[in-house]
């Protein structure tokens, strides 16, 4: 069994392209992840759910809250149920939820708030 090595196995695998990178070797440069520079020249970040905007207004995934509060208005919900359905949104539930958690707080529910399937 003495002899020598046979190294036809890790020839055949160099020439198929399957050999062994060496440990020298860098990684290429990935597009996924910006550098903090990259994020800086990007401007302001998104705002979270809740959180004012740059122009001062509430983002809710349903829409800006001036939008649900109009709406709200016009279905009958009075200022201190709308702001119950403000914090709950900024809890981070659904509109849908917010109302149904607002309705129960509050044990009254404007007729025109019912959703219609």
């Amino acid at each position: 069994m003495g002899g020598k090595m046979n190294n036809s196995g890790n020839d055949r695998l160099r020439r198929r392209g399957l050999a062994e990178a060496p440990t020298t070797a860098r990684p290429a440069a990935s597009n996924r992840f910006l550098s903090v520079e990259e994020t800086a020249l990007r401007g302001t970040p998104r705002p979270r759910r809740g959180e004012p905007a740059a122009s001062g207004t509430l983002l809710f995934p349903e829409g800006p809250w001036q939008m649900l509060r109009v709406q709200l208005e016009a279905e009958g919900w009075d200022p201190s149920q709308i702001d119950l359905v403000r914090d709950q949104l900024r809890q981070g539930w659904s509109l849908a939820v917010a109302r149904h958690n607002v309705a129960r707080l509050s044990g009254r529910c404007p007729i025109n708030a019912r959703q219609h399937n």
